[in-house]
């Protein structure tokens, strides 16, 4: 079986780098919103708590969901007030 380990951050420091793990052969949409959830779970770590993304007019962070099978950031609490690509759409073909 077939993985893919993303690092980012510096790798020789334990607080910084953040690891994305997973099995090759995972579809597309799947790997881009687990790599976005695991690199916003760590920027929540690594700044001692800051929304980010921030929901625009919110005092929550805007949330990775998936649409018409394209990531997004999404308000978790009124989808109608703000949605946004991840990703630039000619990134993800």
């Amino acid at each position: 079986m077939k993985s893919l380990s993303i690092t980012i951050g510096d790798a020789s420091s334990p607080e910084y780098p953040v690891g994305v793990h997973f099995t090759i052969g995972v579809p597309l949409i799947d790997a881009i919103i687990a790599t976005t959830e695991q690199i916003q779970e760590h920027m929540l770590e690594a700044t001692r708590g800051a929304l980010l993304p921030a929901c625009p007019g919110h005092q929550h962070p805007l949330q990775v969901a998936e649409r018409d099978e394209v990531a997004i950031w999404v308000c978790p609490r009124d989808p109608a007030h703000y949605a946004e690509p991840v990703l630039p759409q000619d990134t993800t073909g």
